[in-house]
């Protein structure tokens, strides 16, 4: 039973993420290159659903994608700090 219920989380959350990415790649994109977000979502789904054995490439690209996030963030509550204090 924790498989099936492992399994059907898995491919829920699977689920929630391509449709909330789809949303964000249209708002970017203005609705253009849907074929494009689909196969780049299917390839790296499946990169990860690939990737066997040491786990701990798959922690590093993490790391280095919440470390851009972080910059990228940072970098905006820099730019729009001023606009805060007016």
């Amino acid at each position: 039973i924790v498989t099936f219920l492992s399994t059907t989380f898995g491919l829920g959350v699977m689920i929630a993420y391509a449709y909330l990415t789809r949303l964000v790649w249209f708002y970017l994109t203005g609705g253009r290159f849907e074929r494009l977000f689909a196969v780049l979502y299917t390839l790296s789904a499946s990169a990860g659903a690939l990737m066997t054995g040491d786990v701990s490439s798959v922690w590093n690209l993490s790391n280095i994608v919440m470390a851009g996030m972080f910059a990228i963030n940072l970098f905006a509550i820099a730019y729009l700090l001023p606009t805060m204090y007016k």
